[in-house]
């Protein structure tokens, strides 16, 4: 017999999944209807984020499943993250402001950065995306191009 206890535990463990099982089929059958969900936990972030050009902090509390507090916490902590002031003072936030909550999110909840590394850790990512990387990318393949050419002009040649 199970107590109390042991189903109060049992319910905090194992609860309910968001996304259907189909019986008789493997995972790998599954992550080719539901790949995102599967492999990450969660949807991709277009599904999440409406197509608006602002969100309130409600609004984005309820797509980040965090409480405002923390949102507001995270803006103090992380300054890449700055709300437009509405004319009542009210907080607007921009889909890329949104998106970057996210990648904030999953460093410190899922990857459990410290406050800390998730900022160097955005910092990194975000050099990673700097266009003058991919200017020096094609400017490294344009030269490993003509040097290849070179050496096939060369094998051709002699």
């Amino acid at each position: 017999m199970i107590s109390k206890l042991e189903k109060a535990f049992r319910g905090k463990l194992f609860r309910k999944r968001t996304y259907p099982v189909y019986r008789g089929e493997g995972r790998a059958e599954q992550a080719a209807f539901f790949p995102r969900i599967l492999l990450t936990g969660m949807p991709p972030m277009a599904d999440l984020i409406p197509d608006k050009a602002y969100f309130r902090i409600g609004e984005v509390s309820k797509i980040l499943g965090v409480a405002p507090y923390v949102i507001r916490y995270w803006e103090t902590e992380f300054k890449s993250i700055r709300p437009v002031r509405a004319s009542s003072d009210q907080r607007l936030y921009r889909r890329k402001d949104i998106e970057e909550l996210m990648v904030i999110k999953e460093l410190l909840y899922k990857e459990k950065f410290t406050i800390k590394g998730a900022r160097k850790r955005l910092i990194d990512i975000k050099g990673q995306d700097a266009p003058g990387n991919e200017l020096k990318l094609l400017a490294a393949l344009k030269k490993g191009l003509q040097e290849i050419r070179d050496i096939i002009s060369r094998d051709q040649a002699g």
